[in-house]
Order: C-alpha cells, then sequence, then structure tokens
C-alpha cells in the first residue's frame, strides 16, 4: 500500500514527519512518497521518496502554494493521504474525494491554542479560535484516521471515528548511536568543552520559546560560569532582535551558537551539556499544552529538564520520572534560580539525567509508538477498520 504525505510548512527532514513517521512506515513495508517545500530535487532516503515544490515566504504565498500542493498530490497514485498542517489536511480531503483514497490527519499542536492576541487583533480572538475549532469539527468527521501526538489532545477530536496515539518520544536508534560512539564532530563538540556549565536549547528558538526570559535570566544569576547553547535556529523573524539583546546585556561570550545538527551529534553536543530547556511562554496557550521532542531528546542525552509548571502533560512526566524541575517559565528570577540550584548540585543533577535516560529506554521511545502508528494503517487499510475507535 502506498501513503503519501503532504506538507506545506514541515520541512523534508523533519523530525516528527520525516524521521519518526515516514522512516517507520517505509520500514514496515510501506510505499512512501512525501510532498515537501524545499528547492530543488530531493533524492529517495531511508524509503522514502520526495516530491518537492517551492516554499512560501509568507501566508499568503503559501495559500497559493497550496494549490500546487494539490496539482502534485493529483499526480500521486496513492491509497492514503497523509496530512501535516491544518491547510494541507483540507488539500488532502479533496484529493481523497478525487483519488477515492483514504485521508489521515497528523495532529501535531493544540490549534486553538495558538490563535493569540500577538497574531489576532484581541477583539478577534474568540472568533477565531470558534473558526479553527468548528473546521476542526467539521473535518474530522470526514477524515479516515485522526493521529495524535499526545493524548491531551484527543478531546479536540471526539467527533472522529477513528483515533491513535503515536507520541513524540525519542528514537532509540540515536541514543543506541550515543552509547556505541556514534558519528562525531569535533569541531562543534569541542565548543562544549569541559570547565563550563551548559545549558541547551534545542529546535525552533523563538521569542514564544522563552528567549527574552532566558535571556534576562543569565544576566540574574550569579555564576558566569552558566553558558547557553542554541542547538537550532530562531524561526519567528526575531534573530536580529536576540541579537541586539545579546550585546545589550553583554552576554555575547556567554552564547555559542551551534545551529541545526544531525539528530545523532545533537545527542553528542547534549551530552556535554548539564541542563535542557523547555520555557514555553504561557500566552500562547498551544504551549500549555506542549509535549514537544525537545524534552524526550534531553531525556535520553541523560541531562536534567527545565519544563514549564503550567504545561501539564510535560509537569506530569517530569515529576514521574524525577528528571528535572518545574518552574514558572515566565520568570526570568525563577529561571535564574533553577540554573543556579543544578549548579550547585552536581550529584542530583547526574541522577535526575540517569533517571530521564532510563525512563526513555523503557517506556518514552519511539519504537514503541511506531507499532501503534503502523499497526493502525493496517488496520485502516484492512476491510474491517479500526476498532473501538482507538
Amino acid at each position: 500500500m502506498t501513503i503519501c504525505l503532504l506538507s506545506s510548512a514541515h520541512q523534508a527532514f523533519d523530525k516528527r514527519v520525516f524521521m519518526k513517521e515516514a522512516r517507520s512506515l517505509a520500514q514496515a513495508g510501506f510505499r512512501v512518497i512525501s510532498i515537501v517545500p524545499h528547492d530543488g530535487r530531493l533524492p529517495p532516503t531511508d524509503g522514502v521518496t520526495f516530491e518537492s515544490y517551492p516554499p512560501a515566504s509568507g501566508r499568503l504565498r503559501r495559500i497559493w502554494h497550496c494549490m500546487r500542493l494539490l496539482r502534485i498530490g493529483m499526480t500521486i497514485t496513492t491509497d492514503a493521504y497523509h496530512c501535516n498542517e491544518l491547510d494541507s489536511w483540507a488539500i488532502g480531503r479533496i484529493l481523497g474525494w478525487v483519488r477515492r483514497a483514504k485521508v489521515v490527519f497528523d495532529v501535531h499542536e493544540h490549534y486553538p491554542g495558538m490563535v493569540n492576541a500577538r497574531r489576532f487583533p484581541a477583539a478577534l480572538v474568540p472568533l477565531a479560535v470558534w473558526i479553527v475549532r468548528t473546521y476542526i469539527h467539521v473535518l474530522s468527521r470526514l477524515t479516515d484516521l485522526i493521529v495524535l501526538s499526545r493524548e491531551g489532545l484527543r478531546e479536540e477530536y471526539r467527533r472522529a471515528s477513528r483515533i491513535c496515539v503515536a507520541a513524540n518520544y525519542a528514537p532509540l536508534d540515536g541514543l543506541q548511536a550515543l552509547e556505541a560512539g556514534g558519528p562525531q564532530d569535533g569541531n562543534r563538540e569541542e565548543m562544549l568543552a569541559s570547565g563550563g556549565f551548559y545549558a541547551a536549547a534545542v529546535g525552533s528558538f523563538r521569542r514564544a520559546a522563552g528567549w527574552p526570559e532566558l535571556l534576562e535570566s543569565l544576566t540574574l544569576v550569579r555564576y558566569p560560569e552558566i553558558n547557553l547553547v542554541v542547538m537550532g535556529d530562531i524561526l519567528d523573524g526575531s534573530r536580529e532582535e536576540f541579537t541586539a539583546r545579546v550585546k545589550e546585556l553583554g552576554l555575547t561570550d556567554r552564547i555559542k551558537w551551534l545551529g541545526w545538527l544531525p539528530y545523532s551529534v545533537m545527542l553528542r553536543c547534549l551530552a556535554r551539556c548539564h541542563v535542557g530547556l523547555v520555557l514555553f511562554q504561557r500566552w500562547e496557550m498551544s504551549h500549555v499544552h506542549g509535549f514537544p521532542h525537545k524534552m524526550f531528546d534531553y531525556m535520553a542525552a541523560g541531562i536534567p529538564v527545565l519544563v514549564p509548571s503550567y504545561a501539564g502533560e510535560m509537569c506530569s512526566i517530569i515529576e514521574d520520572c524525577k528528571a528535572g524541575l518545574a518552574i514558572d517559565a515566565s520568570s526570568p528570577r525563577e529561571i535564574a534560580q533553577a540554573l543556579e540550584y543544578l549548579y550547585e548540585h552536581p550529584d542530583e543533577r547526574c541522577q535526575m539525567g540517569a533517571r530521564g535516560r532510563d525512563a526513555v529506554g523503557r517506556r518514552y521511545n519511539w519504537e514503541s509508538e511506531a507499532k501503534t502508528l503502523v499497526q493502525a494503517y493496517r488496520e485502516l487499510f484492512s476491510p474491517f477498520g479500526l476498532r473501538d475507535g482507538r
């Protein structure tokens, strides 16, 4: 059976869409085609074939580029369209009717929670939330399978008849490569030589991910050895503001920018750090429901994690595993106090990291979730469908 992944925004080698889902489905024997925004052609990788179209440079252009996604999708003979965003979901539903294929929506975020006064005029926020929820409720009824990235998203999709959960846990192959030595990147790893205390921020490092609060916290800590390491990039247009703020606060020598790294190299670099940061801000409600890859990557690398005390699902895991600290991530002073505590208590810090890594190996790993995803697809393609709507 063939599965065609539709992406209007996710990049070709996205951690969830490609590294976890597409590769797992290909390894299970499905023919997998991924249509992604990308300049130029992409060779087949790990059993996944790519079709690409130029990425959009703005929200209005993204609407036009979705039409390109539709046109390319029409040329693909497939048994299911696996949609990764709200707009590609609509494209997939149209393609499903035309091509008589199944439609699957992969839910990555709490989408109503992404509507806030920073994106819309405050008076229009309730209307925008209603529109998003209505869109979800209508399309859920018209979709063959909903795949949730965490259990806490189920309520929004209660009208769907078929749901499975494939959570954003860490892949064991990265953990195994770390234990075996794995690929090295001497230049980047040398930047994390012993002598400093490194707090790591992985992935999309936006204002909503707490960089303003984090920078201010670094001015409050009593130990100048505490440094920030960024493994990713700022994708919300605030990179220049970040750079200016770093200079203004005199933090230039305490910020190490490694950029995007291959997963195995990132894990090796994380293993040289001392704490992983998830500082989602409460003003974006989707973060209150957050369940990011990076939290499990930090755990896999064996370092403690700082998570927002107002993010229920994250807190429940970290507190259950005793793998880090829950703090008010909107408070620079509380962030600073947590960093100081971990700096001053190296034994407890190492124990937290070890417990997190053990939890990934035992429970919070992608391989267990991949089995659920593959089984859901096999049942979707069977004449009996999914059982009990699970």
